[in-house]
């Protein structure tokens, strides 16, 4: 995690970072933090410590926590005097890096911008992008074509 151009692109640093702990078997997801237009503004990391979702930054080598240590959710980070508090340690943290909207899965990559999938999953399913880790499929689109492919030749088989 310390060749500098890899650190430079926070999707690229989150990406290494999640291969990283999932290799030491941590249980990781992503977390976009997003604009209210719901196009990504940052990318970090949710690690399951101690039963919680703590946040990782893994662009700026940043584990949030209060001044007494205690490791923050993207709920706790969501009260601004709390985010102030969590990146005063960095300085000039980009203030617009709130968790007031935010998601797991980049449905707008998919083909026709996901064809409003998450709207009609948030009515039928809510909560559904926490359920399942769903980067590895969404990310990798080789990946998601051959599961798509797969899928196909089993329901027309």
């Amino acid at each position: 995690m310390n060749y500098k151009q890899l650190l430079s692109v926070c999707g690229t640093a989150t990406n290494a970072f999640l291969n990283l702990a999932r290799s030491s078997d941590l249980n990781v997801r992503r977390l976009l933090l997003l604009t209210p237009e719901r196009t990504t503004k940052h990318v970090v990391a949710e690690v399951l410590l101690d039963g919680k979702w703590a946040i990782v930054d893994p662009t700026y080598r940043l584990v949030m926590k209060d001044k007494q240590g205690h490791l923050l959710t993207r709920r706790d980070l969501q009260n601004p005097a709390m985010f102030a508090e969590a990146t005063s340690v960095i300085p000039n943290y980009p203030a617009v890096y709130n968790y007031t909207t935010f998601a797991h899965v980049r449905i707008a990559k998919l083909p026709l911008q996901g064809l409003h999938l998450r709207v009609a999953l948030d009515k039928v399913y809510p909560g559904w992008d926490e359920a399942v880790d769903w980067s590895l499929l969404l990310e990798r689109e080789s990946f998601f074509v051959l599961c798509l492919f797969i899928a196909g030749s089993v329901f027309f088989w």
